[in-house]
C-alpha cells in the first residue's frame, strides 16, 4: 500500500486524530467508558447551547442586515456565509457612498472659497437639477444664500448615513477613515462661514447687528412672540442668544451666527 492511500483512508485519520488521553481512559474497564460517556454528553450538550445561541445571534444578525430569517439555510456554516457576503455587500456600498459624498463636499468647499473671495463670482439657481437664473443680491447676501444650501446637505448626508449604517460601521477601517475625512471636510465649511460672518459682522452697526440677533433669535426651537422679540434692543437679546448657545443641539448650525453676534454685542 502507498503512503498517499494510507493518509486519505478513513479509518487511519479517525485513529490518528483520536486523543491519547481519552484511549488511556478507554482502557480502564467500565468505570473508563462510563467517564468518557459522561463527558461526550456534556461536550454535546455544551456544543447545542453554544449552537442555539450562535443561531440566534445570526438571527439578530440578519435582521440588521435585512435578511428573512426563515430563508436562511438550516446549516450553521452556510447561514454564516451567507451573513458574511451580505455584511460585505452592505460595507461596498457603504464605502461607494462615502466616495461619492466626499466629492461632492469638496466641490462645496471650492465653491464657497470662491463665492466668499470673490464678491462678483456668479451663483447659479437651480431647480429639479437644472439652472434657472443667476443670484442677483449683496455679496453678503449670496454667501447666506450659498450657506443655507450647505446646510441642507448638511441633513441629507446626516439622514443617508444613518439609513445605511450597519451594526459594526465603525469596526471596519476604511469606513471609519471615510467618516473621519467627510468630517474634517464639514469642519472646513464651518470654519469657511464663521470667517466669513465674523468679518460681516464687524462692518455693521448697532442697528443691523440687532436686526441679524432677531433674525437668528426667531430661527431658535424657543423664544419669545415674534412682536415681543421685535421690541428687543442688544441689551436684551443677549442673555436670550447666550441661553440658546449654551443649550444649543449639536445639528444646529446657527450656533455660528449666534456666537459671533454675541462677540460682537460685547464688543460693542
Amino acid at each position: 500500500m502507498s503512503s498517499k492511500s494510507i493518509k486519505s483512508n478513513h479509518y487511519f485519520s479517525y485513529v490518528k486524530d483520536k486523543s491519547g488521553l481519552r484511549c488511556v481512559i478507554l482502557l480502564v474497564p467500565i468505570l473508563g467508558n462510563i467517564t468518557v460517556g459522561i463527558y461526550d454528553l456534556i461536550q454535546n450538550r455544551r456544543a447545542k447551547r453554544n449552537e442555539k445561541a450562535e443561531r440566534f445571534a445570526q438571527d439578530i444578525q440578519a435582521i440588521s442586515l435585512g435578511l428573512d430569517c426563515d430563508a436562511l439555510p438550516h446549516d450553521i456554516n452556510k447561514r454564516r456565509q451567507i451573513l458574511e457576503d451580505k455584511q460585505q455587500e452592505i460595507i461596498q456600498i457603504q464605502i461607494k457612498s462615502f466616495d461619492q459624498q466626499i466629492i461632492v463636499m469638496e466641490g462645496v468647499v471650492e465653491r464657497f472659497n470662491k463665492i466668499i473671495k470673490d464678491p462678483q463670482e456668479p451663483l447659479e439657481l437651480s431647480s429639479n437639477g437644472k439652472i434657472i437664473g443667476t443670484y442677483e443680491g449683496s455679496h453678503p447676501d449670496k454667501i447666506e444664500e450659498f450657506w443655507s444650501s450647505v446646510k441642507l446637505v448638511f441633513f441629507m448626508q446626516e439622514w443617508l448615513n444613518s439609513s445605511l449604517s450597519t451594526p459594526v460601521p465603525d469596526q471596519i477601517v476604511e469606513i471609519s477613515q471615510k467618516q473621519q475625512e467627510l468630517i474634517k471636510i464639514k469642519n472646513t465649511l464651518l470654519e469657511l462661514r464663521q470667517t466669513s460672518y465674523h468679518d460681516y459682522v464687524q462692518t455693521i452697526g448697532k442697528d443691523e447687528l440687532l436686526q441679524e440677533a432677531q433674525i437668528y433669535y426667531l430661527e431658535t426651537p424657543k423664544h419669545e412672540p415674534e412682536d415681543d422679540v421685535k421690541q428687543m434692543d442688544l441689551a436684551t437679546i443677549l442673555p436670550k442668544l447666550e441661553e440658546v448657545v449654551l443649550n444649543k443641539d449639536k445639528n444646529d448650525y446657527n450656533f455660528i451666527e449666534l456666537q459671533e453676534i454675541i462677540s460682537r454685542i460685547k464688543e460693542i
